[in-house]
């Protein structure tokens, strides 16, 4: 979510609101994600750097990138295990 909320602030406002909160984003995701969504947010970090020098196209970039790794997210939070039927004791 952290995640989302930066780009969307790149996207619509062309900065953000807490610059170089893409590195407590990066830090977190070490421990949750595996190298693929790591790579892909090392990629996301050099953007948000060229964001903030303001250069031009890296919105569009950064929402490129963005809509490209969130399929790979998608094998760490589909949430696959059937949840074990609760019983109720009356």
């Amino acid at each position: 979510m952290d995640l989302r909320r930066l780009v969307s602030e790149a996207i619509q406002l062309g900065k953000v609101s807490q610059p170089g909160s893409i590195n407590e984003v990066i830090a977190r995701s070490q421990f949750l994600f595996g190298g693929d969504v790591n790579e892909h947010l090392r990629e996301l970090h050099r953007l948000f750097g060229e964001l903030e020098m303001g250069r031009p196209s890296a919105p569009q970039e950064i929402l490129e990138k963005f809509e490209k790794m969130t399929p790979v997210f998608n094998t760490y939070l589909a949430m696959q295990q059937k949840v074990p039927e609760l019983h109720v004791f009356k």
